[in-house]
């Protein structure tokens, strides 16, 4: 089996010194189109706090820092070359870390909302890792995911045929159905999902209360 975090890490290692800058399919051009959006539903919740899981070189967040100037914000990413990019952006009232998302190195309930920008498809354990973004966010808090996704018949070829074989950390490509389970298995409710720009689309949903919590 791929090592899929390791090929992951390789990839964004050397994208990062032009992942802002170079505006390509292949690179950033679908998070890109995918920012409005979040920050529409953002504005919605205005949260206290935001970790955003696979934050790269953290555009989202700096587009953050601005419109919502008392919002803590903490990015987390695997890639290391990639936090230093985020890092030398000095976005005020935000913190970066290396981590890894099936481990994150929070508490329960430590964020009023969880995001995670074209970076789930990368994730070799999904479960654990919805498991592990549905923990750290706050009962009633926002989860909001934006990815692509594909035709069934391409998407079928594209996951079974050629991603088992090709050099890269890209693991899955998820459909509404799929994506669905994960979330509800995690204990997310209200989901919505929607087709954005092209072929990404936006999945939402709120956290469970605890069952002592429950109206």
């Amino acid at each position: 089996m791929k090592d899929y975090k390791a090929l992951s890490r390789a990839t964004f290692d050397k994208q990062a010194a032009i992942y802002d800058v170079t505006q390509t399919l292949t690179v950033s051009k679908l998070p890109v189109r995918a920012y409005p959006f979040i920050m529409e539903e953002l504005r919605k919740v205005a949260p206290a706090s935001l970790l955003d899981v696979g934050c790269g070189t953290g555009t989202v967040i700096a587009l953050l820092a601005k419109e919502f100037p008392e919002m803590k914000l903490t990015g987390l990413d695997l890639s290391p070359l990639m936090l230093e990019q985020a890092k030398a952006k000095h976005i005020p009232n935000a913190t970066f870390l290396e981590a890894d998302s099936e481990r994150l190195p929070f508490p329960d309930g430590a964020f009023a909302c969880v995001t995670c920008m074209h970076t789930f498809h990368h994730f070799p354990h999904p479960e654990a890792c919805m498991a592990e973004m549905c923990r750290v966010l706050a009962p009633g808090g926002t989860f909001l995911l934006c990815d692509g996704t594909m035709v069934p018949p391409l998407r079928w070829i594209y996951n079974h045929l050629l991603l088992p074989h090709w050099p890269t950390g890209d693991f899955h490509v998820y459909d509404r159905a799929e994506m669905t389970v994960l979330c509800r298995n995690a204990g997310l409710k209200d989901l919505e999902w929607r087709k954005l720009a092209g072929v990404t689309y936006l999945c939402k949903g709120v956290k469970e209360p605890a069952p002592g919590l429950r109206s």
